[in-house]
């Protein structure tokens, strides 16, 4: 609702009969403790249905904040018993076009009610707002507003520009709902009449009962769910977050039953967040079934089937390469071209050269005098000398192979590579473009291979992101298929770089197709498991599916090598350690320190595996124990957090003062425990703690 529809109107609200009124600066203030007691339906729809069963009347509410009588009806009237039992007589719905929390759900999926209006959300009273402008405010931006409408239609009653609220209370009284009194919730409490009902109420008790429910109990709601053709979306919005494979699975088969247009976003978050192949393609199969017209769930699904869809490169025919090179011995995963070899180079380059100028039919010798060049450049680069003018021989005796017959495509791969180091983009770009389109690229276990491969699967990567999230642009799906088979066949390439890999989850993760980007994700932490950005990226990717403490069980699993062990136990410790903080910062005392323990476990097996990890290692398994501690300690398990300080203090001695990142330290935690067994008198574990901060120097 625009300011400007409300501007001149409300200039005239100079007087409104309430008590204690505000002025529009208080809008800010803190609300009132008591929560607001009217019911507000959560969606325009939901409330015309119960109106037309219920046969009740409709209340249509416009707010807004900063004016004065909308914020006292906010922190006064609406959480007032007697106008609440008035409201409450019909099915009431409010607009208000202002946020008033920053989220709608937490990490668990649970809904977070707005402050100011109670039990909708912010963006169910945001989305409502223009609906209820355009079918009942007659072009007049008014708050507040309060509007009477019968069940087949008819207006009730307008209250706005009221000098006082007894005409609202009078409005109310007078239309309500006359017989016995309203009742907007199922008449059947079982799960199957919650899950078909559209009230709030009913709504929210099912979504409440799925939160504190087990698995079995979740898939029993969920069962419901599909049944009972109503869509839920809170319900399937903690579903989808749930790490329970038969929970996710039930989710998946209840969205299915009951989505509706409206629900496309939560499926695409679902198709998002799956990380079951299975799952996944059923979500894409629902998507593409309802999608319609919706614009962004069009190019979701082109990008879907672009990424599915075959390339110009077969990722298949390189990894047989790649196996074939390894199985026949050694392979380079970098060019390296010794100091020992130059004055061979050199003499080949002069022999080519004589019988070239002798005759070159077809091209061969000058390719070859290019390739020779191309090697000469690469030895230069490795002494940080100049390569330039070997790179530009090379391009030359590349161009003059094709002039004597050698074929276009025969010559690109040498010629993406030199102009590339010759840092000419668009020229290398164009010469992969031809070497794996026009079949020159022959798939190989060579370093120079996996340099065109990158140069083309960065050029059609850079077709993809030119149109970003412009819908009105036409998506380039066979730049987007091109890219992912490109980076594809990279993934397993024995000289293919981190770098690489990275590139392309960033690219799938910035298409939003963060299913595939988890798959590509974990393929490179097979080949790269100490890289930090990568695992970044996984937390991210698990944070945005389930919140911090679905960090717990990110690494459960993780298919690695015995060479990676340490690396990826130690990432692994430091996911579950954030879980463990998590759960301290919402007083979950116990499970933390469930958490700690198993961050402890990760830690120790990764100064285990590998010496190059043990310090590092046992400094956050320290961590580890402080958190333990400290969550003790606040749970009144003083012998508990004693144990914790000691093991902390024996894991790492010099990391007493270290702070996690709530601040905490084992020495902190430790003084703070022995002011509580001072006080309670427990003179032994005084003694003993003592004892502990003596050896390290620490005692207050």
């Amino acid at each position: 609702m625009s300011i400007a529809r409300f501007a001149t109107l409300f200039l005239l609200l100079v007087e409104f009969a309430v008590p204690s009124p505000l002025r529009a600066q208080d809008a800010s203030a803190p609300y009132p403790q008591d929560p607001p007691l009217v019911h507000w339906q959560r969606t325009l729809a939901d409330a015309l249905q119960l109106s037309k069963k219920l046969r009740a009347p409709l209340l249509v509410v416009a707010n807004m904040d900063g004016e004065t009588a909308c914020e006292q009806l906010v922190r006064v009237h609406y959480r007032k018993a007697d106008f609440a039992a008035l409201a409450n007589r019909y099915v009431a719905v409010i607009g208000a076009r202002e946020r008033h929390n920053p989220r709608d759900y937490d990490d668990r999926g649970r809904r977070i009610p707005c402050p100011r209006f109670g039990c909708v959300t912010c963006g169910e009273h945001i989305a409502i707002e223009p609906e209820l402008f355009a079918k009942y405010f007659k072009g007049r931006g008014v708050a507040p507003r309060h509007i009477g409408i019968s069940p087949d239609g008819k207006e009730l009653f307008d209250r706005f520009l009221d000098r006082s609220l007894d005409n609202v209370y009078r409005a109310l009284r007078d239309n309500a709902k006359q017989d016995a009194a309203l009742r907007v919730t199922s008449a059947d409490r079982s799960i199957a009449g919650l899950a078909k009902s559209v009230a709030h109420r009913d709504r929210a008790e099912l979504e409440g009962k799925f939160a504190e429910g087990n698995a079995a109990q979740r898939r029993a709601i969920l069962q419901g769910v599909a049944t009972g053709g109503v869509w839920q979306p809170d319900v399937l919005e903690q579903a989808l977050r749930v790490e329970d494979h038969a929970v996710r699975e039930a989710a998946v088969l209840a969205l299915d039953k009951t989505v509706v247009p409206d629900g496309l976003p939560v499926l695409l978050r679902a198709a998002g967040t799956a990380t079951d192949d299975g799952q996944y393609r059923k979500l894409l199969a629902t998507l593409e079934r309802i999608a319609g017209t919706d614009k962004s769930c069009r190019r979701a699904l082109v990008i879907r089937h672009a990424l599915q869809a075959p390339g110009k490169i077969d990722p298949a025919a390189w990894e047989r390469a790649y196996a074939a090179a390894s199985s026949s011995g050694a392979v380079a995963t970098v060019e390296v071209v010794p100091d020992e070899e130059l004055p061979e180079l050199d003499q080949r380059i002069e022999s080519w050269t004589k019988k070239a100028k002798a005759g070159d039919p077809d091209g061969k010798l000058s390719l070859d005098i290019a390739g020779a060049n191309l090697r000469y450049a690469i030895n230069r680069m490795q002494h940080r000398k100049d390569p330039t003018f070997l790179l530009q021989d090379a391009v030359a005796a590349a161009g003059r192979a094709v002039q004597n017959g050698c074929s276009k495509a025969a010559a690109a791969p040498l010629l993406a590579r030199a102009h590339w180091l010759l840092n000419d983009p668009s020229k290398a770009s164009e010469q992969a473009a031809l070497a794996v389109e026009s079949g020159g690229l022959v798939p190989a276990a060579s370093p120079t291979s996996a340099a065109v491969l990158d140069i083309y699967a960065r050029h059609q990567a850079d077709l993809v992101r030119a149109v970003g999230n412009d819908l009105e642009k036409e998506f380039p799906a066979a730049a987007a298929s091109n890219a992912h088979a490109a980076y594809r066949a990279l993934a397993h390439h024995p000289a293919a770089t981190e770098a690489q890999l990275t590139a392309h989850v960033v690219m799938l993760w910035n298409l939003g197709a963060q299913h595939e980007a988890m798959v590509a994700l974990r393929a490179a932490l097979r080949r790269f498991p100490a890289a930090g950005s990568l695992h970044t990226y996984l937390r991210t990717h698990v944070q945005w599916r389930g919140g911090d403490t679905a960090l717990a069980t990110a690494y459960d699993g993780f298919d690695t090598t015995p060479e990676g062990k340490a690396a990826i136990e130690w990432f692994a410790g430091y996911a579950i350690l954030k879980a463990a903080n998590a759960q301290v910062s919402a007083r979950q005392y116990a499970a933390a320190r469930q958490l700690y323990g198993k961050a402890v476990r990760a830690f120790e097996s990764s100064a285990a595996a590998n010496q190059d990890y043990r310090d590092s290692a046992l400094q956050y398994c320290a961590l580890a124990h402080g958190g333990a501690a400290r969550a003790a300690l606040d749970s009144g398990a003083f012998d508990a957090a004693l144990e914790s300080v000691a093991a902390g203090l024996k894991a790492h001695p010099s990391g007493m003062e270290a702070k996690d990142e709530l601040g905490n330290s084992i020495g902190r935690t430790a003084r703070r425990l022995r002011r509580h067994l001072e006080q309670g008198g427990k003179v032994e574990l005084v003694a003993r703690l003592d004892r502990l901060l003596e050896e390290h120097g620490k005692k207050e």
